[in-house]
């Protein structure tokens, strides 16, 4: 899905993280494991706040991956 956001001007990477760091009041997905695999993206000026929306409909017209 990488390419499929990038060829909207939108370009994702992921990060592992250890499990303890993610509160236990979040909602997860799948089998609990040592690592927890998050989508990461930076906004790094003040007017690529004016594009939250944007990224949002990109996001969600992705294809869901299936595990």
């Amino acid at each position: 899905h990488f390419r499929e956001a990038a060829e909207q001007h939108l370009h994702l990477a992921l990060i592992e993280i250890p499990a303890s760091l993610i509160p236990d009041d979040w909602p997860r997905t799948g089998a609990p494991g040592e690592t927890v695999t998050c989508l990461r993206s930076c906004l790094m000026k003040p007017e690529h706040a004016d594009w939250l929306e944007r990224i949002w409909e990109i996001l969600d017209a992705l294809p869901t991956a299936k595990g």
